[in-house]
């Protein structure tokens, strides 16, 4: 029974440095927007090589982490509305890990322009409403009070237009 005990302790003490992130292999990083440099919430992020194919979400600070064997890895991260972003890299030493940083930036726009907001135009719609409402545009250049008051003015006038 004594004998036991130490070797207990022993085994206990291999599968704790096993089960340690920090001494494992591994893939881990982190994926931001590009233009704001906020982290994305639920960005499908794959893992795929030697050691077999996993995926996982991004965590609310943008992180994700896979636990791998040695081998050469390609990390694809996707999100609506993005471009892909792809990265490889090649784990030789067995307690070896990479650290990996993704920026997501915008799909370029299908119809060639981008940053143009489309404008919705109904015949119904008189034209000084419409101007109005266009005012009210205009005013969310800026947040401060008087432009917010200014905005909500103009679209009220333009509900009464209506």
């Amino acid at each position: 029974m004594i004998i036991q005990t130490p070797r207990l302790f022993l085994i206990a003490i291999v599968v704790g440095f096993a089960a340690s992130p920090s001494l494992a292999q591994q893939i881990h990083g982190q994926v931001r927007y590009n233009d704001s440099d906020q982290t994305p919430i639920g960005a499908i992020v794959h893992c795929n090589g030697t050691g077999g194919y996993s995926e996982q979400l991004t965590d609310r600070n943008g992180k994700f982490y896979f636990r791998v064997s040695p081998g050469h890895y390609t990390v694809n991260v996707r999100l609506p509305g993005y471009q892909e972003e792809e990265q490889s890299v090649d784990l030789i030493d067995k307690q070896q890990s990479e650290y990996m940083f993704f920026k997501l930036r915008p799909e370029p726009s299908k119809s060639g322009t981008t940053g143009v907001k489309p404008t919705v135009v109904s015949a119904d719609i008189p034209s000084e409403a419409r101007k109005e409402f266009e005012k009210a545009e205009s005013a969310l250049s800026g947040d401060k009070e008087d432009r917010i008051q200014q905005r909500i003015a103009h679209l009220e006038k333009a509900v009464r237009l209506r």
